[in-house]
């Protein structure tokens, strides 16, 4: 684990980045330009600033392939856990170098992904095509076909994910106390009821709703909002996940119609 860092830059919209972290007899230090903190850690914990680096990227990869389950507790806060999602062995004349495709997820809403030698060390990297990284002296036609085996294990993992947290209803769907964006009068109307049948809202309410055979959703302290249309995105398969919702079939938040 890191126990002291410094970062000094400039960050991708021109804003100076000064980090400092330290890690001395259990109490962890960091600083930065807008914000600091501290805490006693009694276990190694691996500490992310806020603009990191290819180095500290690589460090944490290696701190997670060494850990016993590859998931180790992080600083400030949260959990960093390590994916094997793919391996290859690349030929160039004579030499030959096998490569693994992790995914570090705890970061972000997606994980990272790029390639690393059986050492930890950074091989490769492919951002979605726009930008790229390969380790010197070797050729940049590889990236090609890491760049084809990284989109097809992104996929499967990515279905994996939304697999297991996509959760379905054939039965009306009951949502319990939540708060409604109103766009007719332009208010935010608090602690309401909606029953949605057959992929339409059939009723909205003050008071709570009695049937059976729904699956209920308590929203407490949640906000229900009509569909929203986007007139520039820039979309790709790790979008997903920004765009959770309730799902029976595709029903549409339409809050004019049915109210009672």
């Amino acid at each position: 684990m890191p126990e002291q860092l410094s970062i000094e830059g400039i960050s991708p919209f021109g804003a100076p980045v000064s980090e400092e972290f330290s890690l001395e007899n259990g109490f962890a230090r960091w600083k930065g330009s807008d914000e600091h903190g501290s805490a006693k850690t009694s276990e190694a914990q691996f500490y992310i600033p806020k603009n990191s680096t290819l180095a500290v990227q690589t460090q944490l990869v290696k701190a997670l392939i060494t850990d016993a389950d590859q998931n180790i507790d992080l600083l400030p806060q949260g959990k960093a856990r390590l994916h094997k999602l793919d391996k290859v062995t690349l030929q160039q004349g004579e030499k030959k170098k096998t490569v693994h495709l992790y995914g570090v997820s705890g970061l972000g809403f997606t994980p990272d992904l790029a390639w690393y030698d059986d050492n930890g060390d950074l091989f490769a990297s492919d951002e979605g095509g726009w930008f790229a990284i390969l380790r010197k002296g070797w050729d940049k036609s590889h990236l090609e076909e890491l760049k084809t085996r990284q989109v097809a294990a992104a996929d499967q993992y990515l279905q994996g994910i939304a697999k297991k947290h996509t959760h379905t209803s054939t039965q009306p769907i009951l949502i319990s106390n939540v708060n409604l964006v109103d766009m007719v009068s332009g208010k935010l109307v608090k602690k309401q009821h909606v029953l949605i049948k057959q992929g339409k809202i059939a009723k909205i309410s003050k008071t709570p709703i009695k049937t059976t055979g729904a699956t209920t959703i308590d929203a407490r302290n949640h906000t229900l909002i009509p569909g929203l249309w986007d007139m520039h995105a820039h979309l790709s398969p790790t979008d997903g996940v920004l765009n959770s919702r309730v799902d029976q079939r595709n029903f549409p938040f339409d809050l004019s119609q049915n109210r009672t």
